[in-house]
């Protein structure tokens, strides 16, 4: 993976990925999307060191992973041009000084982003049909469903 200079996107949804290799910041200059969506052994804290490291990351994915988000993962997200986040099925944590929750401040610039500004032009973007959103959704959640299942055999 590391080798792949050009990469915009990468996808390793429900992969059993704990933690991306160092080498992963290699792909700093290039890499506009990471999803690791429904990785349920997904560390914070690796994971937030990493992110500091890519720049350019507008989409970002870690929903369904059952984690304990840090606050300071919040802080991190919110210095990267994100016009996509994903973070459901996670419990978010607050500061630990009770200041507030750190993530609605997140989701709020996020979506400012999106919707004053279309993605640069190095995100990849598709035209998609009606009602496709809610296809992903139920194949999603019917993959999560059979990985829970499998799950259970080991």
């Amino acid at each position: 993976m590391c080798r792949l200079p050009a990469l915009a996107a990468l996808d390793v949804n429900t992969c059993r990925v704990a933690e991306l290799p160092e080498a992963f910041t290699a792909l700093a200059p290039t890499l506009t999307s990471l999803d690791l969506g429904g990785n349920r052994q997904l560390a914070p804290e690796p994971l937030r060191r990493q992110l500091a490291h890519l720049p350019n990351l507008q989409r970002f994915c870690a929903g369904g992973c059952g984690a304990k988000l840090p606050a300071a993962l919040a802080d991190t997200l919110a210095a990267l041009p994100l016009h996509y986040l994903a973070v459901n099925g996670n419990k978010l944590l607050a500061t630990p000084q009770g200041g507030g929750p750190a993530w609605k401040p997140l989701f709020e610039a996020v979506e400012a982003r999106r919707t004053a500004a279309p993605p640069a032009p190095g995100l990849p973007t598709t035209e998609q049909p009606p009602g496709l959103l809610a296809l992903e959704a139920s194949i999603a959640r019917a993959d999560w469903d059979a990985a829970d299942d499998a799950a259970e055999f080991y």
